[in-house]
């Protein structure tokens, strides 16, 4: 029965200190109408506009036993002929809310979705900004910016719209 014990309290206090994610607070900036701040769970939130009716969001979080940030960029459409382009800027700061690290995601773009329901695609990136860093983050600050849009209906890249005229010029030339 002690070697239970004893094995339970080792597995509890390996697990209290590999502690995946930092408690930090985790906040960010909305812009765009308050009534079109569909947030999605996340810090922060762009509404695009109705032409075409998009957003782009963002959220960040840190494992301060890695020092590895990962950051979350989520474009959403609900047009077929067009959707956002985007990026994300995280500002990991001390207890002082000095900004100690900066951490950028790649701008990225979708066009529109597919006819039905607004669509959505999310691109996560890992950074690492070091464990000495990570330790004295007390605070992260996320700022969703739209960068433009892509005019591309359904999200179907000209190059893939190219490979199917060839093929059904292909197949018609042999009727």
């Amino acid at each position: 029965m002690k070697t239970l014990k004893l094995i339970t309290t080792i597995a509890l206090l390996v697990f209290a200190t590999s502690n995946t994610f930092s408690q930090v607070n985790v906040s960010g900036q909305n812009q765009g109408h308050p009534r079109h701040w569909v947030t999605n769970g996340m810090p922060s939130t762009v509404y695009c506009g109705s032409k075409p009716e998009s957003w782009v969001r963002g959220n960040a979080s840190l494992n301060a036993n890695t020092g590895i940030v990962t950051v979350t960029l989520q474009l959403e459409t609900d047009a077929v002929n067009a959707g956002p382009e985007g990026q994300v800027t995280v500002y990991l700061r001390d207890n002082n809310g000095k900004d100690i690290a900066k951490v950028m995601s790649d701008k990225v773009g979708r066009g529109g979705k597919k006819p039905g329901k607004a669509q959505k695609s999310t691109i996560i990136k890992t950074v690492s900004i070091g464990v000495d860093v990570a330790k004295k983050v007390a605070s992260i600050y996320v700022v969703a910016e739209n960068t433009g849009f892509v005019s591309r209906i359904f999200n179907i890249k000209s190059d893939d719209i190219k490979t199917l005229t060839q093929i059904f010029s292909l197949v018609a030339s042999t009727l």
